[in-house]
């Protein structure tokens, strides 16, 4: 009997889905400038705050593409920090079919939280890598990805935002 459990829970740990989101923040952090005269002399020093990290682009691109399966990845950047944190909610992958052409519709949503981040802290990208079925009578697939942002002021109200839009033809 405690095989069967012991198999029973391998089976379920193997079929567990990996797709997970990797977040990276992205912070400043102060240098020193000089401060020169018209003549090019040193006067004094001034500190200023540069992002010392780098800012994904937003991008949703396929990365390989199978028989039946498609692989692709989303990457991206959102703003938090101060006295405005942001949260990655929920992701939802919309298909549809039109015609010969299959629309996948990657739904990102940003939901401002109250409380307070870190000072250097500007923000945060985001990686993660997806799989897709698709059925052999597809010829293109068009990626979209969606970014969905609502204030702490208006919980209910998103604002819709189209970051990237990609279009493959396949074989």
């Amino acid at each position: 009997m405690k095989t069967l459990l012991y198999m029973l829970f391998l089976l379920f740990l193997w079929s567990c889905n990996s797709n997970k989101i990797t977040l990276t923040a992205t912070k400043r952090q102060s240098e020193k400038v000089n401060i020169l005269d018209s003549l090019g002399n040193v006067k004094g020093q001034k500190i200023i705050l540069v992002n010392s990290d780098k800012v994904f682009e937003h991008q949703i691109e396929m990365t390989n593409k199978s028989r039946n399966q498609i692989d692709f990845s989303v990457q991206g950047w959102y703003n938090s920090g101060g006295l405005g944190p942001r949260i990655l909610g929920k992701r939802v992958i919309e298909k549809m079919m039109k015609d010969d052409e299959l629309i996948v519709n990657y739904n990102i949503y940003i939901k401002s939280i109250a409380g307070k981040e870190l000072a250097l802290v500007t923000g945060y990208n985001y990686q993660m890598n997806n799989k897709l079925r698709v059925d052999k009578n597809v010829k293109k697939v068009t990626f979209r990805l969606i970014e969905y942002k609502n204030s702490r002021q208006n919980q209910s109200n998103n604002t819709e935002k189209l970051m990237d839009e990609k279009t493959y033809v396949l074989d």
